[in-house]
């Protein structure tokens, strides 16, 4: 028995090891598309389910939302202070959004670069708001080694009707984008800039699915 404990405790290490970014810690891409699907999927069967009382339904039930995050001008910390110092800047990046979160539940990503991603738990879109701009506050608000003060963009938006965690992904991505395109250091809403047509809704292409076929394609 007591081996069967180890093997099993070192597949759980294994499969641990296998969802984590080795230098932040944080979950990775990967893991990140399977949890945006089972929020979606979990959304579309909830949505089948009209037989469910209205009583049922609370007015402080949670919503799932994500956000895209980016280091501003990451580049320009690399080139002056050497890729050490970029690497500390991203691991207390994600220290600071770790800590940041209130909710067990709230999740941190390292989407790639110096892009993160976080989902997490809210009542309204005010709410997450207010949340995922806590996490840029207190980024803002620290003194990095060296560095000294780093900022960050996030863009977001809530986890309802899409088809795939490209969609969800891609709508925070436009997002973000427009943040970083008109000010940076600033938390924005999908929704809000597509009410006020400040952004258009576009179709969402997954890019890896593009370079794994050019790979293929090559080699």
């Amino acid at each position: 028995m007591s081996g069967i404990l180890r093997v099993y405790s070192n597949y759980l290490t294994l499969i641990d090891k296998t969802q984590r970014d080795k230098l932040t810690g944080l979950f990775n891409r990967e893991t990140l598309d399977t949890e945006i699907t089972k929020v979606l999927m979990q959304g579309a069967t909830d949505s089948l389910h009209i037989e469910i009382e209205n009583d049922k339904r609370h007015s402080d039930d949670l919503s799932t939302w994500l956000g895209v995050v980016d280091i501003d001008h990451f580049k320009l910390i690399n080139d002056t202070y050497g890729h050490l110092y970029g690497d500390e800047v991203l691991i207390l990046v994600a220290r600071l959004m770790m800590r940041s979160c209130v909710r067990e539940d709230d999740l941190v990503y390292r989407y790639g670069g110096e892009e993160f991603v976080v989902m997490l738990k809210a009542t309204n879109e005010n709410s997450a708001m207010a949340a995922f701009d806590r996490l840029r506050q207190n980024v803002d608000k620290h003194e990095f080694p060296q560095v000294g003060n780093v900022a960050i963009s996030i863009g977001f938006v809530e986890v309802t009707g899409q088809q795939s965690a490209t969609d969800v992904i891609g709508m925070a991505d436009d997002a973000l984008y427009y943040a970083k395109d008109n000010g940076r250091n600033q938390t924005v809403s999908y929704k809000e800039l597509l009410d006020q047509g400040k952004i258009i809704m576009t179709e969402h292409v997954d890019n890896r699915d593009v370079d794994i076929f050019i790979d293929e394609v090559i080699f």
